[in-house]
């Protein structure tokens, strides 16, 4: 079964430049979860800052600030202390900015120390294009694309039947994508879109893993008066 997220959004479509904390609304965390935030904004010195939510420590797992681009970050989130929390994200920047975010919560999910990411994360005159080198099988990759141009993405197509999540335009600042596919098998996952094909974009991706399957043993059977009979796998 593929690893399907729950995803929650503030990324309007009619994207204006304000000051606003993303928020998320409040979520019903489990122990079990693993949390991701990709954000994005209008230009690389406009930071985002740290992910907020109660019982949750954040990790900043990947962040591009590469000159005349987007500003783009993904973060991970591993719950301490479940329960029904809100989750916002606010800006690091000064002024008014075009930015958004998505989060992903996986239920049943892990991540390696070092989440496998793409290594190729910006490009110009381009259709956004990277390969994420998956470890297991069965997991997902949520994906960010932001566009420093602001290409019309109208008629958007993402790569390897991806799943977009949200989508946001202004004309006079960026193009957000944001979206997450499954990745069946474990090896080389394509990520990004092949439309618009004229970019400046920068992009970031990561595998979420499934939990490892626990195979519990079975219980002694009991007699009474009789020596204790052990199941054995030997």
């Amino acid at each position: 079964m593929p690893l399907t997220p729950v995803v929650f959004v503030d990324n309007p479509l009619a994207a204006v430049a304000d000051a606003r904390t993303l928020s998320f609304g409040t979520i019903a965390i489990l122990a079990t979860d693993v949390l991701v935030v990709g954000g994005l904004t209008e230009s690389n010195g406009s930071p985002l800052g740290t992910p907020a939510m109660t019982g949750v420590t954040w990790t900043q797992q990947l962040v591009d600030t590469t000159a005349s681009h987007t500003y783009a970050s993904i973060w991970t989130g591993v719950v301490n202390t479940p329960g029904s929390v809100a989750a916002t994200w606010p800006g690091a920047f000064a002024g008014n900015k075009m930015h958004g975010g998505v989060l992903w919560q996986y239920p049943n999910a892990q991540l390696a120390a070092t989440p496998a990411s793409n290594a190729t994360k910006v490009g110009t005159a381009t259709a956004p294009s990277a390969t994420v080198t998956t470890v297991a099988a069965g997991s997902s990759i949520p994906v960010i694309v932001g566009d420093w141009t602001a290409a019309d993405g109208a008629t958007r197509a993402w790569r390897s039947s991806a799943t977009e999540d949200s989508y946001s335009r202004n004309s006079g600042l960026a193009t957000f994508y944001f979206a997450h596919q499954d990745a069946a098998a474990a090896g080389s996952q394509t990520i990004g879109l092949t439309t618009p094909a004229s970019m400046t974009w920068t992009m970031l991706g990561l595998e979420v893993k499934a939990a490892t399957a626990v195979v519990k043993q079975p219980a002694p059977l009991i007699i009474p008066g009789v020596a204790v009979i052990r199941s054995s796998t030997r």
